[in-house]
């Protein structure tokens, strides 16, 4: 059964077109009448067609069909007009209805078949719609799946954002520009297309894990084309998606740094525990040989004990550090007394090569709050390093000014200084400016910026060639 939605003032046309839709066999239609706009729109959602007079009381000409249309858009609608004038029927077509009749020429068979076609055609334009709508879905999956695949074909980031760039271009823009941020600067590392100063353009931020890595800038220009909702939500989607490809990237190569880093650590630990481990082997095989010679392998083999302890406790030290769990113990110091117990423990040592180390005079610095064994480690460590690359007859100078903010101190000295990208690199782990050198394993600076750290403090280095 059909349902018929007869929407006609005059009762006398009403009742004609309802005795002729009873004269078709088989009584195919269910006919509810209404003689007014406003009652057709409160029962059009359950009605399969409508036969709508564009002349009624609460609306006229298009009007009628317009909101229709508005109230049921997928309601077929076939136009009744008194109007011999064909442009009318026209216009209603063109505002939604399905089909037309002029009342002068209504027949029983004419009527069947124009709501028949309206309901034909409107299902067909409902097919060509969802056609329509399934193709952009396919090709919306198929483009994402593409940016996707390039978001994804390197392990680094920099290539999987060379290879998503050309894809934005031209299906979500005319032009496209992304960045990276690295160390809070942005750094062009791909565009594509028409990009500049078009007609318009979207900006949008990576964002992986609260932090944003970078972003994509997309411009419209020769195409006149603007920005629209589905253009906003595809662009959104794409940024998700490479923002995550982004951060995996920085964590693998984060990742590969801590392998090379462990490897490296290995090697250096194996090479430095090495050798004073067969310092105490051949102390045991010259004891074994000739136990006099206790007096000459023991003080050599305690050395060498010694050189392991400091490099484990280092090690220990670096893990606490990168643990965050260094303990420091602070409580009210006379700065004054502890630079001078420092100072005099690494005199000795700088005279031993030649080099002066001296503190340089100052206001009496008061009572600080610090843990004592710690900081002198940390300035022992510098010390030591200092002491390490002063040539003969440099100096050493230690010096300590309060400020604002709680106490400077300084370790300078006259060595042959370091370059800028040797700087960025002296507090890595087991690096070292002359790997020639083996009197140290690289741990002593790492060591000293993590004490600082932990006080809350900042170490920071300054070298002139």
């Amino acid at each position: 059964m059909i349902r018929v939605l007869l929407v006609e003032d005059n009762p006398g046309d009403a009742r004609l077109i309802q005795e002729l839709l009873r004269e078709l066999p088989a009584q195919p239609y269910e006919i509810t009448h209404v003689a007014t706009l406003g009652e057709a729109l409160a029962l059009v959602a359950d009605r399969d067609v409508a036969l709508l007079d564009l002349t009624l009381p609460d609306a006229a000409g298009l009007a009628s069909v317009e909101r229709t249309c508005a109230a049921a858009r997928a309601l077929p609608i076939v136009v009744l007009t008194g109007n011999a004038d064909e442009r009318v029927a026209i216009e209603a077509l063109n505002a939604g209805a399905q089909d037309y009749l002029r009342k002068g020429e209504i027949t029983a068979t004419l009527l069947d078949k124009a709501m028949r076609y309206a309901i034909e055609r409107k299902r067909m334009i409902a097919l060509e719609v969802a056609q329509q709508h399934l193709e952009q879905t396919i090709a919306h999956a198929r483009f994402i799946a593409a940016v996707t695949s390039a978001a994804t074909s390197s392990l680094e980031a920099e290539p999987c954002i060379r290879a998503v760039a050309p894809l934005l271009v031209p299906t979500l823009a005319d032009g496209c520009a992304i960045d990276l941020f690295r160390d809070g600067k942005a750094e062009r590392i791909a565009s594509a297309g028409e990009f500049g100063d078009g007609a318009a353009r979207l900006d949008t931020r990576l964002i992986a894990r609260g932090r944003t890595v970078g972003g994509i800038a997309l411009t419209m220009g020769s195409s006149g084309r603007r920005f629209g909702d589905e253009e906003r939500l595809i662009a959104e989607e794409i940024t998700v998606r490479l923002a995550l490809s982004i951060d995996n990237a920085m964590h693998y190569a984060e990742a590969q740094r801590a392998l090379r880093g462990r490897d490296e650590m290995m090697a250096i630990v194996s090479h430095d525990l090495r050798n004073p481990l067969a310092v105490v082997q051949l102390s045991l095989s010259a004891l074994a040989t000739d136990p006099a010679s206790l007096a000459v392998v023991l003080p050599r083999a305690t050395r060498a004990v010694e050189r392991m302890g400091v490099l484990i406790e280092d090690l220990l030290q670096i893990g606490q550090i990168d643990a965050g769990t260094l303990v420091i113990e602070p409580r009210p110091v006379e700065l004054d007394s502890l630079l001078d117990d420092v100072l005099e423990q690494h005199r000795v040592l700088g005279a031993g090569k030649g080099v002066r180390v001296q503190r340089e005079p100052s206001l009496p610095l008061g009572s600080v709050m610090l843990d004592p064994n710690r900081l002198t480690q940390a300035l022992g460590n510098l010390l030591g390093n200092a002491i390490k690359f002063t040539p003969a007859d440099g100096t050493i100078t230690l010096a300590a000014t309060s400020t604002s903010s709680g106490v400077e101190i300084s370790v300078s000295d006259t060595g042959p200084g370091i370059s800028t990208d040797q700087v960025a690199r002296i507090f890595d782990r087991f690096w070292q400016a002359d790997r020639r050198r083996r009197d140290g394993v690289g741990l002593g600076l790492p060591i000293a910026k993590g004490i600082v750290d932990a006080h809350g403090g900042r170490l920071d280095v300054r070298s002139e060639l």
